[in-house]
C-alpha cells in the first residue's frame, strides 16, 4: 500500500493507493459502508474480478480517499496494465469481457464531487508519473462524479476525450403488475396474459429462485447449459466458453447470495429447466445480467416468459426499476425500457509520449468513423475490390483534412489506410 498523501481541496482529504489484494480485502467493510447501489461498484465485484482476471502485466491501482479523521469516503476501483505501444493504462476493475455498466467512483452522493476532485489532484500531482492513460468505459453519460473527474483533469492540462459507445436500457416499474401490463401495447399485453394463464397458472411451468448455496450451485449449471445452448444455436461461442468468466461468476454468485444481491431464477416445465435469468440487485433496481433458454421449446417463448415473470416478481418485491443493461436488442424496448447513453472517457497524462499516443488514437478513431461512412455496408452494388481500394487511396487528401495533417496523423493514415481499405473491401456484414 502506498503512503497516504494529503490533498488540499475544499476539505482536507487523504488519498492512498491500494496495490495488493490483501489491502483491497481490508477495505471491504468500509467500502460496503458507502452503500454502492450499482452492483458493479461493490467490493465483491471488484475483488472477485481481480482474483480471476488479474492481467499478467497488471497491478492494482485502486485509490482510497479518506477524510481528516481517516474515514473512507470514496474509492476509485482501478487497476493498471502496461501495454505495448500504449504505456501504463488505468481501467476499472471489472473491465473486458464481463462488461460492467454504470461504473463510477464509489462515494456517497454528498461526497462525490469532493472525491472526484481529490482523485484528480492526486493524478495530476503526486501520482502524475504513475500512469499514461485512463480508459473508462461503460460510464453513464450524466454520471456526476465521472464528469467532474473528466473536467477537472482537462482543466489541469490533460487531453480528454468522451464518446457515446453503448446504451443501457431501463424501465420504470409501477406499483402493480396490472399497471405495468396496462402500459404495454395491446397485442403484447394479451400475449403475456394468455401465456401466463396457459403455462404458469395451470402449473405446467414453475418459477424457481435460488435461495441457498446448494440452489445456486444447481442453478449455475442450468445457466451455463441453457446459455450455451442458445448461443450454440446462433453459432456463437457463448460467454461461459471462457474459463475465467465462468470462475468469476461462480464466485460472484456466492458472494452476492450472502449479501442479498443475487437473483438467480429459472423456469421449469414438466420438471425440466427451460429458461433462466441471472440478475443482481442494488437500491431499488434489478439489473438483468445474463440468461438463456432451451431452443427446443422456443415455440413457447421461454425467454420472454422468463422476462415477464421476472418483471412481475420485481414489482411484487417493491423494486422501482428493471435494468436490461447494455445492448440494443429489440426485446428490451418491447418491455418499455428506455435507452441510457453509456460513454467511454479517455484521459491522457501530460507526459509527451502519452499525449502522442492519445493523438494517434484520435487519428485512428477518425479513420474508423470515416471508413464507416465511406463503406456503411461493404460490397454494396457491383463495385470491385480494386475500385474500392483505389477510391480509398484517392480519398487520402480528404481524410487528412478531416483529422489534421499532424505528424502523427500523417504517419498513422499513410501506414494504415491501404491495409484498412483492403480489409473493408472484403468485409461482409452478417
Amino acid at each position: 500500500m502506498s503512503e497516504a498523501l494529503l490533498i488540499e481541496t475544499e476539505r482536507a482529504l487523504l488519498v492512498e493507493r491500494i496495490d495488493s489484494l490483501a489491502a483491497l480485502e481490508q477495505l471491504a467493510d468500509a467500502w460496503n459502508a458507502l452503500e454502492p447501489a450499482v452492483p458493479f461498484l461493490t467490493h465483491a465485484w471488484s475483488a472477485a474480478w481481480w482474483q480471476h482476471y488479474q492481467p499478467q502485466a497488471g497491478e492494482l491501482f485502486t485509490l482510497a480517499v479518506r477524510d481528516a479523521a481517516g474515514t473512507l469516503i470514496g474509492v476509485a476501483p482501478w487497476h493498471r496494465e502496461t501495454l505495448r505501444g500504449r504505456g501504463r493504462v488505468v481501467r476499472f476493475l471489472g473491465s473486458n469481457e464481463v462488461c460492467a455498466d454504470y461504473i463510477s467512483l464509489v462515494a456517497q452522493p454528498a461526497d462525490r464531487k469532493a472525491v472526484a476532485l481529490a482523485v484528480a489532484d492526486w493524478l495530476a500531482g503526486p501520482g502524475a508519473g504513475e500512469w499514461d492513460m485512463l480508459e473508462m468505459t461503460g460510464v453513464e453519460q450524466n454520471d456526476e462524479a465521472m464528469a467532474c473527474l473528466h473536467t477537472a483533469l482537462a482543466e489541469r492540462g490533460h487531453a480528454a476525450h468522451e464518446a457515446v459507445r453503448w446504451q443501457g436500457w431501463r424501465t420504470d416499474l409501477p406499483g402493480t403488475w396490472d399497471d405495468y401490463l396496462a402500459g404495454l401495447p395491446k397485442s403484447r399485453r394479451t400475449s403475456v396474459r394468455n401465456q401466463i394463464k396457459k403455462l404458469v397458472d395451470t402449473g405446467r411451468v414453475r418459477f424457481r429462485r435460488a435461495e441457498t448455496p446448494a440452489d445456486v450451485a444447481r442453478a449455475f449449471e442450468i445457466l451455463i447449459e441453457l446459455h450455451q445452448k442458445r448461443r450454440g444455436m446462433l453459432q456463437q461461442a457463448g460467454c461461459f466458453a471462457s474459463e475465467s468468466f465462468t470462475m468469476f461468476h461462480r464466485e460472484l454468485a456466492d458472494r452476492f447470495l450472502r449479501s442479498g444481491r443475487l437473483r438467480l431464477s429459472w423456469l421449469e416445465m414438466d420438471d425440466a429447466p427451460i429458461a433462466i435469468e441471472y440478475s443482481f440487485t442494488g437500491g431499488d433496481t434489478v439489473y438483468y445480467y445474463q440468461g438463456g433458454f432451451d431452443p427446443s421449446v422456443s415455440q413457447l417463448g421461454p425467454g420472454w416468459l422468463m422476462s415477464a415473470l421476472s418483471l412481475r416478481a420485481a414489482i411484487a418485491e417493491g423494486y422501482g426499476c428493471f435494468d436490461f443493461l447494455r445492448g440494443d436488442e429489440p426485446y428490451k424496448a418491447s418491455w418499455k425500457a428506455s435507452p441510457r447513453p453509456l460513454v467511454q472517457r479517455r484521459v491522457a497524462s501530460r507526459r509527451p509520449s502519452a499525449r502522442m499516443r492519445h493523438a494517434a488514437w484520435q487519428t485512428g478513431e477518425a479513420v474508423r468513423r470515416w471508413a464507416a461512412q465511406r463503406w456503411p455496408i461493404a460490397g454494396r452494388g457491383k463495385t470491385s475490390s480494386t475500385t474500392r481500394i483505389a477510391g480509398a487511396t484517392q480519398s487520402l487528401s480528404t481524410l487528412m483534412v478531416l483529422i489534421g495533417a499532424s505528424h502523427v496523423g500523417t504517419w498513422l493514415v499513410t501506414g494504415s489506410l491501404l491495409p484498412l481499405a483492403k480489409l473493408l473491401a472484403g468485409r461482409r456484414r452478417i
